[in-house]
């Protein structure tokens, strides 16, 4: 509540929850602030997680509140980068099936019957070499325009065949980025814990020959090596049969750090 008194001075002197101003109405808040949240409250992990991380609940409250912000972003951009990957499958498998009508999607077959290959949108418009309509019926301009239509047949045939090498290349390139960020999350996890634990143990056991980073590089080899099959399927770390457990994924730091430290992993325990 504020009040107003006249000065000696005639000047109006204002009177605002106690504080006293010439002129001024800036005022002091009464109003009990709450302390914030801390990111493991279960209604602020909800706001932040959304529907779609909400799974990661339970493991995130585990994680220092320093590192679940990478988390979410992380994993929101891997689901993200998921969704685009199952989005261009669907586009690639058109192109080992018969090409059906837009508007009615039946299967179209040419004058034989035979059904036509798959050939994009873009490659479908009928070819551009056309002649005056008098001379159509030239037998000179008929051979020409045969020509010209047999030669942009084998054409749409040739960019179909590069337009589904390309597909296909962009789904194995997207799916690079997605195993290479899944594995910096793990890393970077590692990493932050290796560093927590060298800081509340007073520094590294002496005679350690590893730095935090290749111990980090490390946790991130073996906790790749220890995913089951479905796991390792989960997150498109499969490559036709092999995976870490039968085929060790190493980056250089892991590959420097198992050469220096001696560690090795029995491929059979």
């Amino acid at each position: 509540m504020s009040t107003t008194t006249e000065g000696a001075t005639g000047t109006k002197r204002r009177r605002v929850d106690g504080v006293t101003t010439n002129g001024r109405t800036t005022e002091r808040s009464t109003t009990a602030t709450a302390p914030p949240k801390e990111p493991h409250d279960d209604d602020d992990l909800s706001s932040l997680l959304g529907t779609r991380l909400e799974p990661l609940r339970d493991v995130l409250a585990l994680q220092p509140k320093e590192l679940q912000g990478t988390i979410i972003s992380a994993s929101s951009e891997m689901l993200d980068l998921l969704a685009t990957i199952k989005q261009r499958e669907k586009s690639y498998a058109r192109f080992s099936k018969p090409m059906v009508h837009p508007k009615s999607q039946k299967i179209m077959t040419d004058e034989a019957g035979k059904e036509l290959p798959f050939i994009p949108t873009f490659l479908r418009k009928p070819h551009p070499i056309k002649s005056s309509d008098t001379m159509n019926d030239e037998p000179r301009m008929k051979v020409l325009l045969e020509a010209a239509a047999k030669d942009y047949a084998e054409y749409q045939v040739k960019m179909t065949a590069r337009a589904n090498e390309c597909s296909k290349l962009e789904i194995s390139i997207r799916r690079d980025q997605f195993r290479k960020k899944f594995y910096d999350l793990i890393h970077i996890m590692a990493l932050s814990h290796v560093v927590v634990a060298k800081i509340e143990g007073d520094g590294f056991p002496s005679g350690m020959k590893v730095t935090q980073e290749e111990l980090a590089s490390k946790i991130t080899f073996d906790t790749l090596y220890d995913l089951t099959f479905e796991q390792l399927k989960a997150v498109d770390w499969i490559m036709g049969n092999r995976s870490p457990a039968n085929s060790p994924i190493r980056d250089p730091t892991t590959t420097i750090l198992l050469s220096r430290s001696g560690i090795q992993k029995d491929k059979n325990s």
